[in-house]
């Protein structure tokens, strides 16, 4: 008898059907009583309270047998449960793919089966699809199997070792003791663990064969295709002839195959594009795709003939050298654009500009440009500073005979619904606009700035110091407080008789510096601005 140590739970708990389920995992190790005993056994334990109350559950599984160290690394014929490895072909090309796979038979179920990967070294390995599983008969047996794919594409040539992948999981004990028992069924568990290590399989990779072409390029497949446009065989000097080559192949991934190559000849200058790659895995194997475009410019008139390409490779089914050819092509050039040709002269001028434009930007040139570009813009700035008057007076825009310019008009009706609604900060929005409209190359700072460029009175000054107060003082800094019918019965008559010649002449950038000496303010706006107070007063 042993007695169970070093244990581990772990508690779940669910609500099923309006009552509270819950189940408690836990893990141990017995410790044996005599030294007759065996080792420490582990034990695994699940403790379940059902919906009954008081009803309990305890199943209690054994995992029989010393450890997984005990069980054979490599399982012998007929055993319940072995890895297989196999590698086709047998004796591989470099850097030509092989399928690797991975087969699990088992006779018996698995429980909590865990496979690691293959290792190689000087190889590259990547899995393919989805693991397969079937069920077969072998010996009259029933055995089910698992099979996992791997691609391998080896580096170098000459050994290749891939070290086979281990199976971890546990199968059901055969405890003929207990199966006559019937208090005993289904609260009792035995497994026992396995642990199976697949052989390591060595390949002899080989070099590629004397009889393969430059670039090696093994594959299961190879097509080539073009394109050409134009399609007509005569061509107009200056036009260019736009050749798009695809390659597609599989079994061979996309960084092994070729640059498509752009020969030139006679009366011909060859132009590359960049290359345009995908790759897929389709039905366990790769699928990769390359495509160019090549165009032709004809230098001279006359006939010439744009050169064939080659491609050769090696086919893996066949084990034997293939090549792909891609005819020439014979063109007549004519001197001369056509009178229908400005689609072709449109693509060529497009190209030239495109080109142009990279090497533009490249080097040198960006440099030089952004420092004219700075040198103009010092040049404009000094020119403008030294037209600038230097009374130091802004000059104002003619207003129209019948009253201010559209613009200020509509920057009027925007101070006066911010007045009636007492809103001072849509208000100071609004005369800040019109400064910028009035005075784009200066505009005012401010109220107080604006309203004395118009050569305004006390009483119009402090109501435009009050607005400025009421929105950022500190002390007076209450919107709530502002009287917008006020503000604009004095401020609005300033703005309206502002396009006169008059208000004009006093709208200096700073107050005199001898006002007794100075000229009296203007008399037309103050008058305005009387008989509007006393207009207002009146109403």
């Amino acid at each position: 008898m042993a007695s169970c140590t070093d244990t581990m739970n772990r508690s779940r708990s669910w609500r099923r059907t309006g009552e509270c389920d819950s189940l408690t995992d836990w893990v141990g190790a017995s410790k044996p009583k005599s030294k007759s005993e065996s080792s420490p056994l582990p034990i695994v334990g699940r403790l379940t309270r059902g919906r009954l109350p008081g009803a309990m559950l305890l199943q209690v599984v054994l995992l029989c047998g010393l450890g997984p160290m005990e069980a054979p690394a490599v399982a012998a014929p007929g055993q319940p449960v072995q890895l297989q490895v196999s590698a086709e072909p047998p004796h591989p090309y470099v850097r030509a793919r092989l399928r690797y796979r991975v087969r699990l038979l088992t006779e018996v179920p698995l429980r909590r089966p865990t496979l690691s990967d293959p290792e190689v070294q000087d190889a590259v390995i990547k899995p393919i699809g989805d693991d397969r599983q079937w069920t077969e008969t072998r010996d009259g047996r029933r055995v089910k199997v698992w099979e996992r794919t791997y691609l391998v594409i080896p580096q170098r040539t000459g050994e290749l070792r891939i070290t086979g992948p281990a199976l971890t999981a546990a199968v059901p004990a055969d405890t003929g003791d207990d199966a006559g028992d019937p208090s005993r069924s289904g609260l009792i568990d035995y497994l026992n663990p396995v642990h199976r290590k697949a052989p390591d399989l060595i390949l002899d990779v080989r070099p590629p064969p004397a009889a393969a072409g430059t670039p090696w390029l093994p594959a299961e497949a190879v097509s080539i295709s073009e394109t050409w446009s134009p399609a007509s065989e005569e061509l107009h000097l200056g036009v260019p002839l736009t050749r798009r080559v695809r390659i597609e192949a599989s079994g061979v991934p996309v960084r092994q195959l070729p640059e498509i190559p752009a020969p030139a000849g006679d009366g011909f200058k060859a132009y590359r594009g960049r290359s345009k790659e995908t790759q897929t895995i389709d039905g366990g194997d790769y699928l990769a795709t390359k495509s160019v475009e090549i165009s032709y410019v004809p230098t001279a008139p006359g006939a010439w003939e744009v050169p064939a390409l080659e491609l050769p490779w090696w086919s893996l089914g066949m084990d034997e050298p293939r090549e792909l050819r891609l005819p020439a092509r014979r063109i007549r050039v004519v001197g001369g654009a056509a009178a229908g040709g400005e689609g072709a002269d449109a693509d060529l001028n497009r190209r030239f500009t495109d080109a142009a434009a990279d090497d533009l930007w490249r080097g040198p040139w960006l440099t030089a440009l952004l420092a004219l570009g700075w040198l103009l813009t010092l040049a404009a700035w000094w020119r403008d500073r030294r037209r600038r008057p230097a009374s130091g007076t802004v000059p104002a825009a003619a207003a129209p005979a019948d009253g201010p310019p559209v613009a200020l008009s509509g920057l009027l009706l925007r101070f006066e619904r911010a007045c009636r609604g007492n809103d001072a900060r849509a208000a100071r929005g609004a005369l800040l606009d019109w400064g910028r409209s009035r005075w784009p190359e200066r505009p005012p700072r401010g109220p107080l700035d604006l309203f004395t460029r118009l050569g305004a009175d006390a009483a119009a000054l402090e109501q435009a110091r009050r607005l400025e107060s009421v929105l950022y003082g500190g002390r007076d800094g209450n919107t709530a407080q502002w009287d917008g019918l006020s503000a604009r019965a004095v401020l609005e008559p300033w703005l309206t008789g502002a396009g006169t010649p008059a208000a004009d002449a006093s709208a200096s950038r700073l107050p005199p510096l001898y006002p007794a000496l100075s000229k009296t303010p203007a008399r037309p706006a103050q008058s305005v601005h009387r008989r509007t107070r006393r207009s207002g007063s009146a109403g």
